[in-house]
């Protein structure tokens, strides 16, 4: 069966198909991200515009907002971007690519001197690397994936240009950044952490100047262990098998310490 479908994927059969299938799924973020974004664009008035990157053709986080806003997807699966082409208008731009650091500035050339409303990083590996050079962008709204297995230590993994967590570990648990590492990188880029999806993976910043009230903010100790392992599987079983693994530790001034092992940080 999977051997046919790569096979109908190639074919022009997969336009009606992906058209038939739209008709009876009902597409999706992965938990309640969609929702969350829609609730900050109204809440903060967002520019009408994002760029995400790291998505699944029928789950990503702006999937609502896809309908009416202008937005940049990206992924490495072109099966994921001949979904989005087929399914949405014009107003979307989706494209192919393994990103690395020499090719992000494609999403700086699409916003040209555009305002930016959303900036959505899900690859499930260089994401704070990602984040670090695409927030001169000044995006309203930061929704980044975190890794719940690395706890409440400051880090994230090296940058790797062909960094694939299906072969860093057997587990595929060895990816990304900590929520912490992502909060004390944003708060000196002056965003505070607002929101946490329920399935307690993917983080959501607004950037300050559009924040009125204190009360909106929350911190990453709140909620970021909550994350539902599959059986076999536990925040403190997964740490203990990464935690000899090479990491980089983000300081409070978003500065960063060299690689190293982080049984050496502190939580």
């Amino acid at each position: 069966m999977n051997a046919l479908k790569k096979i109908v994927k190639k074919t022009p059969l997969i336009f009606p198909l992906i058209k038939l299938k739209s008709l009876f799924y009902k597409y999706s973020s992965q938990s309640n991200e969609q929702e969350i974004l829609c609730r900050l664009a109204a809440k903060y008035k967002l520019t009408k515009n994002f760029i995400e990157f790291g998505f699944s053709g029928w789950e990503f986080n702006t999937i609502l907002l896809a309908k009416t806003w202008d937005g940049f997807l990206a992924d490495s699966d072109p099966y994921n971007v001949l979904i989005a082409k087929t399914l949405f208008k014009k107003n979307i731009t989706a494209e192919t690519h393994w990103l690395t650091l020499e090719n992000l500035y494609i999403f700086k050339e699409w916003l040209g001197n555009k305002k930016l409303g959303i900036l959505s990083i899900d690859v499930d590996g260089n994401d704070f690397w990602f984040l670090e050079s695409l927030i001169s962008l000044n995006p309203e709204v930061v929704s980044v994936e975190y890794n719940p297995s690395f706890k409440l230590h400051p880090i994230t993994v090296p940058y790797d240009k062909d960094f694939d967590r299906t072969k860093k570990h057997p587990d595929w648990i060895y990816y990304g950044m900590s929520l912490e590492a992502a909060h004390r990188f944003l708060s000196v880029k002056n965003y505070s952490l607002v929101e946490i999806s329920s399935n307690c993976v993917n983080a959501f910043f607004v950037r300050n100047d559009l924040i009125q009230n204190s009360a909106d903010i929350i911190f990453p100790h709140i909620k970021h262990l909550d994350y539902k392992w599959p059986q076999g599987f536990s925040t403190d079983l997964n740490w203990k098998k990464v935690s000899n693994y090479e990491f980089i530790e983000i300081n409070r001034d978003a500065t960063y310490i060299g690689t190293h092992k982080a049984t050496k940080t502190k939580v």
